[in-house]
C-alpha cells in the first residue's frame, strides 16, 4: 500500500525538527514564536506564557528556557521598560523554517 504524503509529510518535518534537538513539546511552542514572528507581532514572554491551550505556565515557561539554551529563540528586552522582554526566532530557527517551507 502507497504510504500517505501527509505522513510522509509529518515525518520528514519531525525529523528536521529532531536534527535541531527540538521534541514535540517545543515544536508547538516554536512554531507559535514563530508565526508571531511573521505577523509583525513582538511576542511578549507574559504572552506566550499565557498560552494555556498550547501547555501549562510551567511547562511554557521551562520550553523557553530550553529554546533559548538550543538558540533557536533569543529574549530582546524592552528598551523602554525592562520588564518587558520580547521571544524573537533566531537566524538558526528562521533557517529551519524555511527548510520546513520547501517540504510543501
Amino acid at each position: 500500500m502507497p504510504q500517505s504524503k501527509f505522513i510522509k509529510f509529518r515525518k520528514s518535518t519531525i525529523d528536521l525538527f529532531n536534527q535541531y534537538g527540538i521534541s514535540i513539546k517545543l515544536n508547538a511552542i516554536l512554531c507559535f514564536i514563530v508565526e508571531n514572528h511573521y505577523k509583525d507581532h513582538k511576542l511578549t514572554v507574559s504572552e506566550m506564557i499565557s498560552q494555556k491551550h498550547l501547555a501549562s505556565q510551567a511547562t511554557i515557561h521551562a520550553s523557553i528556557k530550553e529554546l533559548i539554551s538550543l538558540n533557536l529563540v533569543e529574549l530582546v528586552i524592552n528598551s523602554s521598560d525592562a520588564r518587558i522582554k520580547y521571544l524573537v526566532p533566531t537566524k538558526t530557527t528562521l533557517e529551519l523554517f524555511k527548510k520546513l517551507d520547501s517540504l510543501i
